[in-house]
């Protein structure tokens, strides 16, 4: 059992067994940035994705549980570690989907500790009824059912929330949402940070399109992109296509095997895809190579302000955004200053068009990079949610 040493900063635990590897990164990154003490309880399997990109001080805290550690165990060691350890705030990145046993421990932490927790699906925590969802042909997602129970039951019993938005002190749509059924804080964490400042390369040799996330038919509206390369004319013109993300069941495997019938037309690999994870490896290197990321989002996909991905990916690898116009919750966010839209499938087509064509005019857009890099600058973000934070514990003591 680990048992930090520390005198007057405030300590912060961030729990993660089931998450995305980048939100914890992120997290355990500005924290240290606002000079807490950190200490991690992960997953095995979530260590082993995140332990090269972040640095463990030794005032720092570390649990990791085996993959197949019963919950029971791992509730007794976080139990131990926290009678010893006082944490000014845990954070639950993600409320993974757990059995009525579990999600009964989980209250027993969650009512003896401050615990703040990410809210991201409005269909897991608010929908009426459990949302069902399919895993194959009419075979119903029992975790999905799972999930939506466990939230419902824990849900006010938190101490505090988050939702995942790129803004500072943001009018997030789920933000008010939770706060009217709470009256409790709701803290803004982004899901990636920005560099130190956005210029997307405008001078590229010719256009690297790409994708990220998992292939799958809920989020996004793929065929809206592979529709405008399919046509043969497109062979006339230099593009790259990478679809960034896992294929998720029978729609995914549609995607691929278009993707290949693309290929095959146009006479050589213009489309890349993975099969499998894409590892943060693979993916920082698809990043980087690329010059415009494209969010064919489907509508409803992301309401209640649920954020997408690929807007911070736009920002942290300095890439150029497309962007379908209803993902916005707001449209004077200024972000939207930078970022090229579009309303229909003709729209976006169009902008294909121009781009591949090397007509397209990014001047509009390029006269706003410099407000827009001071506003999302990292370190007022920083500065930002240390105040947030100290004042929140503050209050609690």
């Amino acid at each position: 059992m680990i048992q930090i040493t520390r005198k007057g900063s405030i300590h912060i635990v961030i729990f993660a067994l089931h998450s995305e590897e980048e939100s914890v990164i992120t997290l355990f990154k500005i924290f240290k940035q606002c000079n807490y003490f950190v200490t991690l309880f992960l997953s095995k399997k979530l260590w082993g994705l995140v332990q090269e990109t972040i640095a463990i001080q030794k005032d720092d805290g570390l649990l990791v549980f085996d993959n197949n550690t019963p919950f029971r165990q791992v509730f007794n060691e976080c139990n131990d570690f926290l009678e010893k350890n006082v944490a000014d705030l845990i954070i639950f990145s993600e409320f993974a989907s757990c059995g009525i046993r579990e999600t009964i421990l989980y209250l027993k932490l969650i009512k003896k500790h401050s615990v703040c927790v990410g809210v991201f699906d409005y269909d897991s925590w608010f929908a009426r009824l459990p949302p069902i969802r399919f895993n194959g042909w009419k075979i119903i997602k029992r975790s999905s059912i799972v999930t939506w129970l466990s939230c419902r039951i824990t849900f006010k019993h938190f101490s505090a929330y988050f939702v995942s938005e790129i803004h500072r002190n943001s009018q997030n749509p789920f933000k008010e949402l939770i706060r009217r059924r709470t009256n409790k804080k709701v803290f803004d964490f982004p899901f990636k940070l920005m560099g130190d400042s956005y210029r997307p390369n405008l001078d590229y040799e010719f256009p690297r399109f790409v994708i990220p996330g998992k292939i799958e038919k809920e989020r996004r509206d793929y065929f809206s992109i592979l529709n405008f390369f399919s046509n043969p004319s497109r062979r006339n013109y230099q593009w790259k296509l990478i679809l960034c993300g896992r294929p998720i069941g029978s729609y995914g495997e549609k995607v691929l095997k278009e993707s290949d019938r693309i290929n095959d037309l146009m006479g050589e690999k213009r489309i890349e895809y993975f099969k499998e994870y894409v590892s943060k490896c693979d993916f920082d290197a698809a990043m980087t190579t690329a010059t415009h990321i494209l969010a064919p989002v489907k509508k409803g996909g992301y309401k209640f302000g649920k954020d997408s991905g690929a807007l911070y990916d736009v920002f942290k690898y300095n890439k150029i955004g497309i962007f379908d116009d209803s993902y916005f919750y707001d449209n004077s966010l200024i972000e939207k200053n930078v970022l090229i839209t579009f309303k229909n499938r003709q729209e976006l087509h169009s902008i294909f068009d121009s781009i591949i064509g090397g007509s397209f005019s990014y001047e509009e857009i390029q006269n706003e990079f410099e407000s827009v890099s001071s506003y999302f600058n990292k370190n007022k973000f920083t500065a930002y949610l240390k105040n947030e934070i100290d004042t929140y514990v503050h209050m609690r003591v």
